[in-house]
């Protein structure tokens, strides 16, 4: 916001005859939104696709929407508070204006609502499974499960705070940052089977969900316990034993192996 105001003051100073309808037509101010459409560009692709997001390091994967949300919500409050101020000083500011600081309320609600840190996690566990206690915090709970069999004990308010989820969950690419935080090998299963047989355990699994949609939802995949039925942990109703139709019907070769660690 202060650099908002700091820029139509300058722009003030450097060009007063500059009207305010005119604002936006400044070179400069063109040449940021290129920039900025380009960061997104180069961004929101791998924020829809997990195949795109995994060609990206891992860094940039952990922090990927965070960053793509903090772009669009900086860059968005710069301009309008740029308009804002402007029009103040210039004293050119008209009713229909008004759709500027009603534009920039709406979006932080919004930014808020998007970025805010997720309340009401009340720690569930269950003969020994996490359980998630909010509707975004599956991978929480999933990870958290495959971090015991590493020796951490680990709960649901802690790898969501970890895992910086937010209302609209996790990514896997937040999950692959996490566990190589923890040291922990992995591989991405990307359709290599349709088979759990084929897959290394433990896993993350992304599995449809019954009221979200398709690969919407994270269980881990614990072991097989003999061909044909595997032990599933679902942090939606604790500790699962699936056959093969049912992993047929939920899950399409989509998560994360955790590999053994090198001795």
């Amino acid at each position: 916001m202060f650099l908002g105001i700091l820029a139509a003051r300058l722009i003030r100073k450097k060009k007063p005859e500059l009207a305010f309808d005119d604002l936006l037509k400044e070179k400069w101010i063109g040449a940021v939104s290129v920039a900025v459409m380009l960061i997104l560009f180069l961004l929101l692709p791998a924020n829809l696709s997990d195949e795109v997001c995994q060609k990206y390091p891992i860094l940039i994967q952990g922090y990927l929407y965070s960053i793509v949300i903090n772009v669009i919500m900086n860059i968005f409050t710069f301009f309008m508070i740029l308009l804002l101020s402007y029009g103040f000083i210039k004293k050119s500011l008209k009713k229909r204006h008004i759709t500027y600081p009603i534009a920039l309320i709406i979006f932080f609600v919004i930014y808020y609502q998007l970025d805010a840190p997720l309340g009401g996690i009340e720690n569930k566990k269950i003969e020994g499974v996490v359980l998630q206690t909010t509707g975004s915090t599956c991978a929480a709970a999933t990870l958290a499960n495959i971090l015991s069999l590493y020796g951490h004990d680990k709960r649901e308010r802690e790898m969501a705070l970890e895992l910086h989820t937010k209302i609209i969950g996790t990514t896997n690419g937040q999950m692959r940052y996490l566990l190589s935080r923890y040291n922990i090998r992995w591989r991405d299963i990307n359709k290599r089977s349709l088979s759990l047989a084929d897959i290394q355990c433990p896993a993350i699994l992304n599995v449809d969900h019954p009221v979200v949609g398709k690969e919407s939802h994270a269980v881990a995949y614990m072991k097989m316990l003999r061909e044909g039925s595997y032990e599933i942990w679902d942090p939606l109703s604790g500790l699962e034993v699936w056959s093969a139709k049912t992993v047929a019907e939920v899950w399409h070769g989509t998560g994360i192996e955790c590999l053994p660690n090198k001795k």
